[in-house]
């Protein structure tokens, strides 16, 4: 097999799974089927500039005419189509990137040994986790509210105290610092544009947390913060 033929099988099957994502009918030229999957496919959009890399290529190495190959491919380029296939077919996940050794707290451990833990394991936020759910978290933020609350009250951080009897952060979090929740199969690529939405609406996203229902009311299986997104590319 000639390496212009593996490239058309390659070509081939990236063709079907787009068509059969698009709903398309088999006529359709690719390229407009690309540009229908760009405005609702996020991992098509991730992926827009290669596809269409390869649609020129395939257009130059074989006779539209005669469907015959003019030109060889490089067994690079060949490979590099099949990582696309499997890209746009099996994209990394939320899980993929979650960190799953999760460290949870309760609303009664006491708040000097979170922050103790926190600062040893450097870790900016936990969720605080009762009757399996979300009901909150211990972040940067609430340190700081809890030192300036002691200041202004002339007195000292006590020890004894329990994360009940601080102002923690809400399950998703207040006008500035935000949280949210998505499933295991949310993509890496939704997962970037969700820190990404943050800073542009002037939020900070201190965490996202991987859940079977992707909301707070169930048990948290995993934590995503931007520190995890360098994973994406790995």
């Amino acid at each position: 097999m000639t390496r212009a033929e593996e490239y058309r099988i390659e070509f081939n099957k990236l063709e079907t799974i787009l068509k059969k994502r698009a709903n398309a009918r088999s006529e359709d030229s690719i390229s407009s089927v690309v540009s229908l999957l760009v405005s609702k496919d996020r991992v098509v959009r991730q992926f827009e500039r290669h596809i269409r890399q390869f649609i020129e290529l395939r257009n130059a190495i074989i006779h539209q005419s005669t469907n015959r190959a003019i030109a060889e491919p490089y067994e690079e380029t060949i490979a590099a189509l099949r990582q696309l296939v499997v890209n746009i077919e099996q994209p990394k996940t939320a899980w993929d990137i979650a960190t799953t050794q999760l460290i949870k707290v309760g609303l009664d451990d006491n708040l000097s040994e979170v922050v103790r833990r926190m600062a040893q394991m450097h870790i900016t936020s936990l969720p605080i986790v009762e009757d399996k759910r979300v009901v909150g978290f211990v972040s940067e933020s609430t340190v700081v509210r809890i030192v300036d609350k002691a200041f202004e009250q002339g007195g000292a951080l006590i020890d004894e105290a329990k994360i009940k009897d601080v102002a923690y952060d809400k399950p998703y979090g207040d006008a500035s610092d935000i949280y949210s929740y998505v499933t295991r199969k949310v993509t890496v690529y939704e997962i970037e544009d969700m820190f990404n939405d943050a800073i542009k609406q002037g939020k900070r996203l201190l965490a996202i947390l991987v859940s079977d229902k992707g909301d707070a009311s169930a048990t948290p299986l995993g934590i995503i913060t931007a520190w995890d997104l360098h994973k994406i590319d790995k």
